[in-house]
């Protein structure tokens, strides 16, 4: 078993990431295989062909996909067959075609194998070679050997896999090829050349430079206080792992000379914030010192402005700064201000930090100062660390980007090559998608309109005019579009969301998303942002007051809370919205100063308050980075958020995590209290706290919470009902992969015994029911098809009280179809469904209704070669596989408490 980096082709172009995959070498097999698991679907074509395994097994095959290998130092584009995961116990298998093709001798006497090595060469002067990787730079040097001059040379062969394309030496010695380990993003636009050209460029005039942050001393930072008196905070309380972790930040600062030891009068605290990948980012609370600091009204430009010099370009390249603000050195005078303390000492920062209330406006003056002159001339457009180069053609474009790389170097300033993109026909930039055409919204700005999903009920009706409401002087004959709409909140009118209301609500979605109301922003008008949040979502609108002073919409914002969010207390769920939604716009407002407008009054009390708990204190601190106040309005002026915030988003899914009842309660339960006692002296071992919450740490896998013994069935009950009063073990596993309790398996039993919808609606076992018969199939996905109608089902409010089951017989795969009746019209329509997304089956089996013997239907199976088989009159037993599937969704359609979204 050998590890090979993989990565999908499509189109004969890179895909997917490299990625690493453990690989059995199978002699006896012809052909390489891969499981399913590691394609996307999408990217494969279907090819059914017949293999057989060990033991002489049919092996199901799904498809076909070209992949390309990395293997030691070779690349070879191979093609593999794809099989379904559950078929095979490697990820790949490399089959003799492979095996060829990478030229691997296997030596059986030493279980061993060797590869061909190609030709090493030195090399001193730079050849450009043409790589069979998309978009990556080979690199020759050439060193004196002999007298023998060599002559110049286009397209000399190098080996099997290169072609030099430009040589221009006359002494040769030897000859190493090696692949650089810089990889940039460049534009599929262009043609290989073009990117050759532009590698070139990148690699002379930004990788040959040192890459250590070089502080300019042509700026530096200067905070002026409008009060002498220090600001001084006591050093935080941290666990033994987070002490470590800190003394590794510092050190690692330390030794880039960006703090030092200080004894400054000033001290401000640390607060650590966890990454999603695990690592830990070290925060300076600047708050104290930011509220008494001179504020600098050096402008950012306007977005506006920015958007209009990119119009009439063709081509761009994107750049980030890395580490921006550490290029920027701390006035001495001021250096003192910005120092910190931790449980080991006192430092202080010699180059401009972050959290600083000035830091953007300085940081905005120091790259409009190093790039003025491509400023001035048109070239580029920068605002804040977003550099962007745009140029009406691929030389001038190279011209440009090369000078611009060169004063960037000379300046010390470092790129982030990872997230750069160069020679671009189109991007986004600043909230607006670029390219030859002109200039339009991101379609993600648009993105939580465009998804409201269609209303369920008349309280949804209610939100949702809510939202257009506020927005209806922009939209023309707003009442009579949305009259529909509005009819189903009249009293004692029954809720039924006809095909009139269905034109109604696309019609007002399609006028509020037309450019028109979407105003371009400027950073010189007022700013709003109106959050909201509920137990289902949050939601908020950007807005600026325009020339007719009104506040237009800027962009939308919505997004669902999970699980652990939805417990949150009110203040808490505000204080997240507003988090959030400062995170989404956060290329708008960042430097400006914003009314956040809020019908939450406890939200700015919550924030003054400086003995807070952690969780909100590194809310506190993520909200120092912007310069905002806090306007409090009743819940009924913010329906347009409201209704953002209660949008419930089809099919989205979220683990079980922290429940803020738990975390209450485990401050009060003896048991807990002890393990936390003893981990905080280091005597329990097999325990973690994170966030003052204890959790039972394994060997291998995520935290398990700790349950206290009065919330054990409150647990219980929360995991039953969501996944439908379903039985011990489904519910042992899903509370399993997030908490720990005695005696749980007994526990759930006794509650699931004791569970009164379960019992009334579960259905008992009859003594003499009849045995279901299984009817011989192919063993093939979707040879066999299983249909029935289940219903009426006279509890929803939707006009559709039927739900037509289709089930595969091979791997039981189940599709349920609502349908408003039991019409052979309404089967087809959901077959026709059903074969456009999956397959059409070779045979299909049904009872003997009506829908399924008529005219229409039969007429249905023929003309597309579908074999029907119809069981006998009033012998349910015979359907053996749908019958079955109904004994399932009957209980649970029963227990469940909200109506199935039938829209």
């Amino acid at each position: 078993m050998q590890n090979v980096s993989v990565a999908i082709l499509s189109n004969n172009h890179v895909s997917s990431a490299f990625s690493n995959v453990y690989s059995l070498f199978d002699t006896g097999s012809p052909r390489s295989f891969i499981s399913e698991q590691i394609v996307p679907r999408i990217e494969y074509h279907p090819k059914l062909s017949e293999y057989r395994g060990l033991g002489n097994g049919r092996l199901t095959t799904l498809g076909q996909v070209e992949c390309l290998i990395r293997f030691r130092r070779s690349f070879v584009q191979h093609s593999f067959i794809i099989i379904p995961s559950n078929q095979t116990a490697w990820p790949m298998i490399i089959g003799r075609d492979l095996l060829e093709k990478l030229k691997v001798n296997l030596c059986y006497k030493r279980c061993a194998y060797s590869i061909n090595e190609l030709l090493k060469i030195r090399t001193t002067n730079k050849v450009a070679l043409q790589s069979n990787i998309e978009r990556r730079l080979l690199t020759l040097d050439l060193m004196k050997n002999n007298s023998t001059d060599l002559t110049n040379k286009n397209t000399t062969a190098i080996g099997s896999d290169a072609r030099v394309l430009s040589a221009a030496f006359s002494e040769l010695c030897a000859i190493e090829i090696s692949a650089t380990e810089n990889h940039f993003d460049v534009g599929s636009n262009l043609n290989f050349e073009q990117s050759l050209q532009l590698n070139c460029v990148i690699q002379k005039d930004y990788l040959e430079f040192t890459c250590e942050v070089k502080a300019n001393p042509d700026h530096s930072m200067s905070i002026n206080l409008t009060s002498e008196s220090p600001i001084f905070c006591k050093p935080r309380r941290l666990s033994f792992s987070e002490r470590n972790q800190v003394k590794t930040i510092v050190h690692d600062l330390l030794k880039k000379n960006i703090v030092r030891p200080s004894n400054s009068p000033y001290a401000s605290a640390i607060v650590l914030v966890r990454k999603k990948n695990g690592e830990v980012r070290m925060c300076i609370d600047y708050r104290p010192l930011n509220k008494i600091t001179v504020r600098d009204n050096y402008p950012l430009p306007l977005i506006d402005t920015c958007i209009e010099h990119l119009s009439n370009k063709r081509i761009f390249s994107l750049m980030d700064l890395k580490s921006g603000f550490h290029q920027i050195a701390m006035n001495e005078k001021s250096i003192p201000y910005t120092a910190f303390v931790t449980p080991d000492g006192q430092y202080e920062y010699t180059k401009m930090p972050f959290g600083l209330r000035n830091a953007p406006s300085q940081f905005q003056r120091f790259i409009n100062s190093v790039l003025r002159e491509f400023i001035e001339q048109g070239k580029l457009v920068v605002y804040l660390d977003d550099i962007i180069v745009g140029s009406e053609n691929f030389e001038d474009h190279v011209q440009t980007l090369s000078a611009v790389l060169k004063t960037l170097r000379k300046n010390g300033l470092e790129l982030r090559l990872d997230k750069c993109k160069f020679g671009y026909s189109d991007l986004d930039y600043l909230g607006y998608h670029v390219n030859a055409n002109g200039i339009h919204p991101s379609d993600h700005h648009l993105q939580a309109i465009l998804n409201y999903p269609v209303p369920r009920n008349a309280k949804e009706v209610q939100r949702c005019l809510g939202l257009f409401s506020y927005f209806r002087r922009f939209v023309p004959s707003f009442s009579r579009i949305a009259k529909p709409l509005s009819n189903l909140l009249k009293e004692k009118t029954p809720f039924q969301f006809d095909d009139d209301c269905m034109n109604a609500f696309q019609e007002l979605k399609t006028k509020l998303l037309n450019s028109p109301i979407l105003a371009i922003f400027d950073p010189k008008r007022e700013t709003q942002l109106h959050c909201d949040a509920s137990s289902s979502g949050f939601g908020s609108v950007l807005l600026q007051k325009q020339d007719d002073d009104k506040f237009h919409p800027i962009a939308y914002f919505s997004k669902t809370t999970s699980s652990s969010e939805s417990h949150l207390h009110s203040y808490e769920l505000e204080t997240l919205s507003v988090i959030y939604a400062l995170k989404r716009f956060h290329h708008y407002v960042h430097g400006l100063h914003i009314i956040i407008v809020t019908d939450c009054n406890s939200l700015v009390e919550t924030l003054k308050n400086r003995n807070c708990s952690a969780k909100i204190a590194r809310w506190a601190l993520f909200l120092e980075n912007y310069d905002y106040s806090i306007q409090y309005r009743p819940g009924s002026t913010m329906s347009h958020a409201d209704a953002l915030s209660r949008v419930s988003m089809a099919g989205a899914v979220s683990e079980l995590d922290i429940d803020y009842q738990l975390q209450i309660a485990q401050t009060s339960d003896p048991e807990i209290i002890k393990i936390k006692e003893e981990l905080e002296n280091g005597l329990s071992e097999g325990f973690a706290i994170h966030d003052g919450v204890v959790y039972r740490e394994p060997s291998a896998g995520k935290l398990l919470l700790l349950v206290p013994k009065r919330m054990i069935n409150n647990v219980i009950r929360n995991v039953h009902e969501k996944i439908g009063h379903l039985g011990v073990d489904k519910c042992c596993t899903k509370i399993s992969r997030h908490f720990l309790f005695p005696a749980m398996r007994n526990r759930v039993d006794n509650f699931i015994r004791n569970c009164l919808k379960c019992i009334v609606y579960s259905a008992p076992a009859r003594k003499n029911m009849r045995n279901l018969h299984s009817i011989s199939k192919n063993p093939v996905p979707f040879d066999t098809l299983h249909i029935d109608h289940l219903g009426p089902l006279p509890s929803l409010k939707s006009k559709k009280k039927y739900l037509l089951v289709v089930i595969d017989a091979f791997t039981k795969f189940t599709k349920l179809y609502p349908t408003s009746s039991t019409s052979s019209r309404e089967v087809c329509n959901a077959l026709n469904q059903y074969f456009a997304y999956y397959s059409r089956p070779r045979r299909l089996i049904s009872d003997q209704a009506t829908c399924f013997t008529s005219k229409e239907f039969t007429s249905f199976l023929n003309n597309r070669n579908i074999i029907r088989v119809l069981n006998a009159v009033a012998s349910p037993q015979a359907n053996g596989q749908v019958e079955r599937v109904n004994r399932v969704i009957k209980p649970i359609l029963s227990k469940i408490s909200d109506p199935l979204d039938h829209s």
